[in-house]
């Protein structure tokens, strides 16, 4: 009996695998989904900071179209107008304050030009625990936990069966750890929910976020069974 107590349990090794590549077939749908949808919110909502890479577009002089860094106090040098800020405006904010100051200065009559992020560089989140590749990464548009958990590589055979994001705000320069359920702006994300297509728990992303994968609890199976080992239990 106690043999047989011990095979059944091995066999829970062959759950611990799916959620891993759950996750990232549940990016590949996602991605799909937000590629065939307009990005309204990404060209329209993202907030520029130092260090992004603009790609400003003008439709009535091309000489005057390229890439430009936003520096450490907010603002780039554009063509015929100089300085301009961008530094804690939308994209479309900023398209319409070069229209406005090209008009104003007299260069066009109704100066037509497009704003997009080439490289995000201002806005940060942080993925830690049990990923394959922890560490700081930039935050891009709307970026969401499984997109988030994909650029990490996704999650390792031993993580749990949730991922934990803690709201840190902007300043944060580091991973924030969750010390507990009373934490503020603490947001736990079932990955089960996400592995079954719940979009609803697929949470959007802040600047300043760290995400969290704790490593799953273990049992260990040993005596007459094939591998003996320590698996990791998933919650459902």
């Amino acid at each position: 009996m106690a043999s047989n107590n011990f095979a059944s349990r091995a066999n829970t090794r062959d759950a611990v695998s799916p959620l891993v590549s759950a996750v990232a077939a549940m990016f590949c749908i996602c991605m799909a989904v937000v590629s065939a949808q307009p990005q309204v919110s990404v060209t329209t909502d993202y907030v520029i900071g130092p260090q992004d890479v603009l790609t400003i577009t003008s439709y009535d002089q091309a000489d005057m179209s390229g890439k430009f860094t936003v520096e450490a106090d907010g603002t780039f040098t554009f063509p015929m107008i100089g300085r301009v800020k961008a530094g804690g405006l939308t994209l479309r904010g900023l398209e319409a304050a070069i229209k406005t100051q090209l008009k104003d200065e007299g260069y066009f009559r109704n100066p037509q030009i497009t704003v997009a992020v080439d490289t995000y560089k201002s806005q940060k989140v942080f993925i830690v625990g049990e990923v394959r590749t922890p560490g700081t990464y930039p935050l891009s548009g709307n970026m969401n936990l499984v997109e988030a958990l994909a650029r990490a590589g996704s999650t390792l055979p031993t993580a749990s069966g949730e991922a934990v994001i803690v709201h840190a705000g902007e300043n944060a320069s580091g991973p924030t750890m969750p010390v507990s359920d009373d934490m503020k702006d603490l947001v736990r994300v079932n990955l089960r929910d996400l592995e079954k297509g719940t979009v609803t728990s697929n949470a959007a992303l802040r600047d300043g976020d760290t995400v969290f994968v704790p490593r799953a609890q273990s049992i260990y199976v040993f005596g007459q069974v094939k591998n003996p080992a320590a698996y990791g239990m998933k919650s459902d």
